[in-house]
């Protein structure tokens, strides 16, 4: 800019002074010789300016000598900046991929490790259920023992008894035979009595029941003519030989203490310590005056068989022009016939007579026949006679019936 401004203004005042003179050089005319002098001073100014920036200014004389190749380079480097900025924004994204791979991964490992925690209280949980059903498990196992042990008694108490009918008919056999002089007190299997049992109560407390129930048979049996034996009573329980369940031989003898013993246990096992039993004595073999009579204790479940009020059986019973006999006799076949059957498939214990034999429900008096019988009379006609209970009546029970008639109704066409 300086060495513009001063070649301008030099060259001016020159081509001034020149034109001014009219001067001529080389024979030109004036004006072309001012002309020619202002181009030439221009061009000295610049030489000199540019001698003088070359011998002054080192990096102007490096950019004059060397600013081709500076650019070349300048250039160069560019290319190569451009490629190191390329492969550097390569690597950034390559960084910047890489942390986002590692951020998934590490949002894939905290996912892992939650299925991995899930899976392990899954596992605990598992663990808890199996450990529970190893419990229940052996809780079955034990109860599936008892049963079968239940069982193996049961089936021994069944092998007794079966031998016990047998030594029972022998028996029978030579009591008729060699006691025909003496006095039968009770007949076998005739039922001496029966009690109820709690099943909640604890063995212990049953067994206190049985004995109790031992002693009021014993003096039943004691009244009526037999003798009191080694264990302090007129009666004792039939002591059985049980058969081996391995070899199916004859094993240990099962006395009065076992016996209780055993049927205490039964009875508390009875739906698991609920409800009641009914537990009757019943003559082993034919018992005569003067010896001990000896019994076999059974137990049943005492369930409830009718409701008071409850309808038992009903019947049709015609007028006979026969007269009062052929109404009771009809009376007594409904009783025998529909009575005590469904009673009997209601859950209800007869009773065997320890004398006679005959099985017996219970009793009905000589006013209710007559009772009956009038109220037939005095329909003059088919009547419906329904026996009804008259208290709710258990197994144990004996049964108490009430009677009611009416007039048969017409059966329309």
């Amino acid at each position: 800019m300086i060495a513009g401004g001063s070649i301008a203004y030099f060259g001016d005042r020159l081509g001034y002074a020149m034109g001014k003179k009219r001067v001529s050089l080389f024979g030109l005319r004036p004006r072309h010789t001012a002309t020619v002098l202002t181009v030439t001073a221009g061009v000295i100014i610049g030489g000199l300016a540019l001698a003088f920036l070359v011998g002054v200014n080192r990096a102007f004389r490096e950019a004059l000598f060397s600013g081709e190749a500076e650019i070349r380079l300048n250039l160069h480097l560019m290319r190569n900046n451009k490629l190191l900025r390329s492969e550097a924004d390569t690597s950034r994204l390559a960084a910047i991929t890489a942390e986002l791979s590692a951020n998934v991964a590490q949002v894939q490992s905290q996912r892992a490790r939650a299925v991995l925690a899930a899976a392990e209280l899954n596992l605990i949980s598992e663990q808890k259920k199996t450990t529970a059903t190893r419990q229940q498990l052996l809780l079955k196992q034990a109860a599936l023992t008892k049963l079968t042990t239940d069982l193996n008694n049961a089936r021994q108490q069944l092998t007794a008894i079966q031998a016990a009918i047998v030594t029972a008919e022998a028996r029978s056999k030579e009591d008729v035979k060699t006691r025909r002089n003496g006095d039968l007190i009770f007949r076998n299997f005739g039922e001496l009595g029966r009690t109820v049992i709690a099943a909640s109560s604890t063995p212990q407390e049953i067994r206190g029941d049985l004995v109790k129930f031992l002693d009021r048979l014993s003096q039943t049996a004691d009244v009526q003519g037999a003798s009191i034996g080694s264990n302090g009573r007129a009666v004792v329980v039939a002591s059985i030989e049980l058969l081996e369940q391995t070899n199916n031989t004859k094993g240990a003898f099962i006395d009065e203490n076992g016996s209780l013993d055993a049927l205490s246990a039964s009875i508390h096992s009875y739906k698991h310590g609920s409800g009641s039993v009914v537990v009757i004595a019943t003559a082993f073999g034919n018992s005569f005056n003067g010896e001990q009579v000896i019994i076999i204790l059974r137990p049943y479940a005492n369930v409830l068989a009718f409701r008071a009020g409850s309808e038992i059986a009903e019947t049709v019973i015609s007028p006979s022009p026969t007269g009062v006999d052929d109404v009771v006799g009809q009376l007594q076949g409904f009783l025998i016939t529909q009575v005590r059957p469904a009673a009997i498939r209601a859950g209800m214990i007869p009773v065997r007579n320890p004398q006679t034999g005959k099985v017996e429900l219970g009793e009905i008096t000589v006013e209710q026949i007559y009772d009956v019988v009038n109220q037939i009379k005095q329909i003059n006609g088919p009547a419906v006679v329904t026996a009804s209970a008259v208290d709710n009546v258990f197994s144990a029970d004996q049964l108490k019936l009430a009677f009611t008639v009416r007039p048969e109704t017409p059966v329309a066409n």
